[in-house]
């Protein structure tokens, strides 16, 4: 896949949350149904982030694209709440940022469990497998050809 349209959903996600940042009532007027719904809003949204960061950096080697994605939107999460602190109306807050890391870091597996699966791999990255990259780009030669063993050592 190309690298603009990979990145593309990242970087749309990037300045969403950019620009619900600076907004002074982000929830436009909208009653939350439940105390700290917030949250969930926080890690629903961050969870999107860690799936597209994952995406955008589909063709990383090390480290692994979806920790990789994970820490990047957790540092976006702490970054926005630094934002919001010079937002009238906002105020940064401990537990938001927890939200946005936890979200980013379930998007991001999340992902990288959806890449393997589509690529046919295994879903846990075993010592062979551990630095060949993205798993969407590994080629034929790398999996095992069906059929055949290998031969047992004596």
């Amino acid at each position: 896949m190309n690298r603009i349209l990979r990145a593309a959903p990242f970087a749309l996600w990037l300045a969403l949350t950019w620009w619900q940042s600076s907004e002074s009532d982000p929830a436009g007027g909208i009653e939350l149904p439940f105390a700290d719904a917030d949250k969930a809003v926080h890690f629903l949204l961050y969870a999107a982030g860690g799936a597209a960061a994952r995406l955008a950096l589909g063709g990383m080697r090390r480290p692994s694209a979806w920790s990789a994605a994970a820490v990047l939107c957790a540092a976006w999460g702490v970054l926005d709440e630094v934002h919001q602190s010079f937002t009238p109306g906002r105020s940064p807050e401990a537990a938001d940022a927890f939200a946005d890391a936890l979200g980013a870091l379930v998007g991001a597996v999340l992902a990288e469990a959806a890449a393997r699966r589509i690529a046919g791999l295994p879903d846990t990255p075993g010592p062979a497998r551990a630095s060949h990259g993205d798993p969407c780009r590994a080629d034929a030669s790398d999996r095992p050809t069906p059929g055949r063993e290998e031969a047992p050592v004596r």
